[in-house]
């Protein structure tokens, strides 16, 4: 166990700045500006995220919270001081922090790949030699898993898996496999889980619809998917500014619900905002990316319309993908200059992994139609 999560870690008030250390140097500066100033806020842990607004922002999860969504998994998970959990994602994110909150209160151990480079051999083999019950992963790791072909040990229990869409054929070839999946809606907003595949599932053959976690009280409002619960944020802080974005306790998001689901007490399926998607469960804001690559362009002197978009990968969920207005044979280099000056300012998983060339760029109003580009992507084919 991270001896730095322990019982004192979660009981003080000491706050705490998640950064991701593979974070460009330049942007780990500007988004520590804004903890020049004291906060003024205890026992809280920062994590950085972003929305449709196209800005980066700082999420404060009180450790209360935290520890009000723990228990309610623990309870959904029937957690209990034997069980043993495998950590296989960062601590930066609050799936990987949640679960030493979950260890606390049910008394169970973690055992960590915190550090280590995401191998499926590996984390085989520490499942059967720790004896592993517990764990959660991201689609990505779970279709590893499969290309891989590798089955899980008998004393593990459950595998939630979140940060990303699941879809239903790698689900069914992992039960095929023996990988007892449970599938979850959460975000980071909320302390992770909002709603999870119950125990029950497991004994089913059919997809499982998520039950949201009774520390929650959920309501659709215009499609979209609102929340209350003791899990939620304190408040955001976007350039300096404390944004307590909750109305009345309730936390809307951009996340579209069948409202019929939420009359029956379970999810069947939560779509996310366009412009906000999950890269091999990381969160990517396409308009943030788009002003990154607006910036380039200027930087080179490039006109071209433009537009990043998400494009659908079997392994990771979703990849980042260019559509550029125009041919080819007339803007292909400067495009390609382009694509390499983007590269230099993002992370790794938010790179630019294809440009299709297409006639022009679909817009309504002057926001760009991502999922337009892409139907025409697909309709076309069109790709370098």
């Amino acid at each position: 166990m991270n001896k730095a999560l322990t019982g004192e870690y979660w009981q003080s008030d000491r706050s705490e700045i998640m950064l991701n250390p593979a974070m460009p140097l330049e942007e780990r500066t500007r988004l520590m500006q804004n903890f020049t100033q004291d906060t003024g806020l205890q026992g809280h842990v920062w994590i950085a995220t972003s929305g449709s607004s196209g800005v980066v922002k700082w999420v404060a999860l009180g450790k209360k919270a935290l520890l009000s969504s723990a228990a309610a998994v623990n309870r959904h998970l029937k957690a209990s001081s034997k069980d043993i959990w495998l950590n296989a994602l960062p601590l930066f994110h609050v799936g990987g922090l949640s679960i030493y909150a979950r260890s606390f209160l049910s008394g169970s151990k973690v055992v960590s790949l915190e550090g280590m480079r995401w191998d499926a051999q590996l984390f085989i083999d520490y499942l059967i030699s720790h004896h592993i019950t517990l764990t959660s992963l991201v689609p990505a790791q779970v279709f590893d898993l499969v290309l891989h072909n590798q089955s899980p040990p008998s004393c593990l229990r459950a595998v939630v898996v979140g940060g990303g869409f699941l879809t239903h054929s790698l689900y069914f070839k992992a039960i095929e496999l023996g990988w007892p999946l449970l599938p979850s809606y959460g975000l980071t907003e909320c302390a992770s889980q909002v709603a999870t595949a119950s125990l029950d599932s497991l004994h089913t053959k059919k997809f499982p619809r998520l039950i949201p976690l009774d520390h929650v009280e959920l309501k659709a409002v215009s499609g979209c998917l609102s929340i209350k619960s003791p899990a939620l944020l304190t408040t955001y802080l976007v350039d300096g500014q404390m944004i307590d974005p909750k109305d009345n306790g309730w936390f809307q998001t951009e996340d579209m619900v069948n409202e019929q689901d939420l009359d029956r007490r379970a999810l069947s399926e939560v779509k996310r905002n366009i412009h906000f998607v999950k890269v091999g469960g990381e969160s990517v804001d396409c308009v943030r990316l788009d002003e990154i690559l607006q910036k380039a362009a200027l930087s080179l002197k490039i006109n071209a319309d433009a537009a990043i978009f998400a494009y659908p990968h079997e392994r990771l969920g979703h990849v980042i993908h260019l559509a550029v207005a125009g041919e080819e044979t007339s803007i292909g280099g400067q495009i390609k200059e382009l694509v390499d000056q983007f590269a230099k300012e993002v992370l790794p998983f938010e790179k630019i992994r294809q440009v299709h060339f297409i006639k022009e760029i679909p817009r309504e109003s002057i926001k760009v139609n991502r999922k337009r580009v892409l139907e025409i992507v697909l309709e076309g084919r069109h790709g370098v």
